[in-house]
């Protein structure tokens, strides 16, 4: 049976800050296949690491990265979970590609639309599309990706907010649609049935978030391609 290639949740967020390349380090150095990332953009154009569309929960502070210049927003660090001093900073996607190693895939998060052209413009400026991948739950991001950055694997998500549907069959028509590598879904969304039909179209599956080890136990044994944790060093453990 075939391992399943391994991806640091939000850098490694279990353990670690999440979004952060403290994260990214410590994800390296743990020996995960991939890291993921989720990305918005500032007032000025700049792409940056961040989950939520607020800095509230990760800093304290309610404002809105959209509203923020990246000069703006390095005067915020991050002070959530796993954090010691409050130092920790913002780092932008140029300083991610420098800093990740050539041998680590990095997957792209975009967590709002039409940020398509400006993260084919950063990756274009390293030559790291070959080690990158995205998915995204937003339908229309993954439509327009082939025409910004053709070799780019891209995945289709769904989950319990999914903008097109939790019925497998429209997602899975979607993705053959869209001609993505594979289907990334909340891993509860997940069964052997689900898992053989994506499989039998010629379409990978990637499962999130999994943190418990039965569960991780569980999807080995139903052969998803990828898995998803903010602890990857469990799945390694078993």
């Amino acid at each position: 049976m075939p391992s399943p290639l391994i991806i640091s949740h939000r850098t490694q967020m279990g353990t670690m800050p999440e979004n952060s390349l403290e994260g990214i380090e410590a994800a390296m150095h743990s020996g995960v296949d991939g890291i993921e990332i989720d990305v918005r953009q500032t007032a000025d154009g700049e792409i940056v690491l961040m989950h939520d569309d607020s800095l509230l929960r990760v800093t304290g502070f309610d404002v809105k990265i959209k509203d923020l210049t990246i000069q703006e927003l390095s005067e915020y660090h991050l002070t959530n979970t796993h954090t010691k001093n409050g130092s920790v900073k913002i780092p932008t996607l140029r300083e991610v590609l420098h800093f990740i190693d050539s041998k680590t895939l990095l997957v792209i998060e975009p967590k709002e639309s039409k940020l398509e052209s400006r993260i084919a413009e950063i990756l274009a400026e390293r030559n790291n599309i070959d080690q990158c991948w995205v998915w995204c739950l937003d339908p229309e991001v993954i439509r327009e990706i082939p025409s910004k950055f053709t070799h780019v694997p891209t995945w289709l998500s769904f989950g319990m907010n999914s903008p097109l549907s939790n019925d497998p069959e429209i997602v899975i028509q979607s993705a053959m649609e869209f001609g993505v590598k594979g289907i990334t879904a909340n891993y509860k969304l997940l069964n052997e049935d689900l898992i053989i039909l994506v499989h039998s179209y010629g379409l990978q599956v990637a499962a999130w978030t999994v943190n418990e080890i039965d569960a991780i136990e569980n999807l080995k044994s139903l052969n998803v391609d990828v898995i998803c944790s903010d602890f990857p060093e469990r799945i390694f453990n078993i």
